[in-house]
């Protein structure tokens, strides 16, 4: 017993120094700071003890001491050090984070995201929903994500069960307010750019193209209740209108598999209500507006009137306005000219709107229909 009293009473003094060291306003001797903190028994710090402090004199889990440390930039020998042992000091401190990045260095910052995400499994053990708190700079934001990129597709309490991009995108909180000042914009950029590196190795070599746009609209079009709330459609085309206001260059980036956005649009199937169609002519429109050469684009042997047609999306005028020859241009697949994918598309889901489509393609363009007709009289004559 006499040994443990004497451990716990070192530990209090060397913890008491600690404090009074960082607490002191001249700079800080970290040479010193190390030397105290192995003296500390990692052993005597409780993590089941995680609610029952109230001071200084009783911080079992060390969150009061990192927030001291993290005041006085410390280099980041000594946080390891810290994080060693006092391995939870991190949990549920968003107040850490802030700390961090008002005084510390990125590197400490980089190193305190990558030990609370051991503890993700735990949502709201993840300090990604903090970087939406005007209490996280720009800066502290972009080493957050950079550090741990697939933190802004991870679901948290603290944002309604929502994923931070996600949040942005769909919640109600972020639908119903529609209003961004100049380091949220800044921000949600970062988390357009962090998410779409946590689905690509090569993000770590910079080998790739950068295409906020294409994760907009990837990520919105893959929830199956997207179209069914005009809210949560106006808000999305909303912050695309933002972005093509401040990055239009981002529109002309182009998919791995060589499409423009307006691409990855028109390869989704088209099963949309009236009122869906309106708002989803309104997202094509945009897109061509932002980036018309990409009417003329061929992707896997197709243009993009190709795809609205054999997935049902009525914007083909707005196509045909870009790019007149692709009325010339036959499916690689079919080798039907436009209005015949359009009568195709007709006969196998019986849609009125097809047909309106098949009769306004071949108005555009009836020679196809006469040199048509002719082959078939062609090769029903006798010989």
């Amino acid at each position: 017993m006499s040994a443990q009293i004497v451990n716990g009473n070192q530990n209090e003094g060397a913890y008491s120094e600690i404090e009074s060291v960082i607490a002191n306003p001249i700079p800080v001797d970290w040479d010193n700071v190390h030397r105290l903190l192995r003296c500390l028994d990692a052993g005597a710090t409780n993590p089941s003890s995680l609610s029952s402090y109230t001071s200084t004199q009783y911080d079992p889990i060390g969150r009061l001491l990192m927030a001291g440390m993290l005041s006085r930039n410390p280099p980041l020998p000594i946080i390891q050090e810290t994080l060693h042992i006092f391995p939870h000091s991190l949990r549920h401190n968003p107040a850490a984070f802030f700390a961090a990045c008002k005084h510390a260095c990125p590197s400490v910052i980089a190193e305190m995201t990558r030990h609370i995400t051991k503890f993700c499994d735990e949502v709201d053990e993840c300090p990604f929903p903090w970087v939406l708190s005007k209490h996280i700079t720009v800066e502290g934001a972009n080493i957050i994500l950079e550090t741990v990129p697939s933190g802004v597709l991870k679901k948290s309490s603290f944002l309604s069960s929502y994923s931070l991009l996600d949040y942005i995108l769909v919640s109600p909180e972020m639908v119903e307010q529609r209003k961004f000042d100049d380091i949220l914009w800044k921000k949600f950029k970062l988390i357009l750019v962090a998410a779409q590196c946590a689905n690509r190795e090569t993000c770590s070599t910079g080998q790739f193209e950068i295409t906020p746009v294409q994760v907009i609209l990837s990520r919105s079009l893959s929830r199956t209740d997207f179209w069914d709330s005009p809210k949560q459609v106006e808000h999305v085309l909303w912050l695309l209108h933002q972005l093509r206001w401040t990055d239009q260059w981002v529109f002309q980036k182009q998919s791995p598999d060589g499409g423009y956005p307006v691409h990855l649009v028109l390869s989704h199937n088209c099963t949309l209500g009236t009122q869906g169609l309106v708002a989803a002519r309104a997202f094509v429109k945009l897109l061509l507006e932002a980036n018309p050469a990409s009417a003329a684009h061929w992707v896997r042997g197709k243009l993009a009137l190709h795809m609205a047609i054999e997935n049902g999306w009525p914007c083909h005028d707005l196509l045909l306005a870009l790019y007149p020859d692709a009325l010339d241009a036959r499916d690689p697949d079919s080798e039907l000219f436009p209005f015949q994918s359009a009568a195709k598309h007709h006969q196998a889901t019986d849609s009125s709107l097809s047909l309106d489509v098949t009769y306004e393609l071949l108005r555009a363009n009836p020679i196809h229909a006469r040199s048509i007709g002719k082959k078939s009289r062609a090769i029903g004559s006798p010989a």
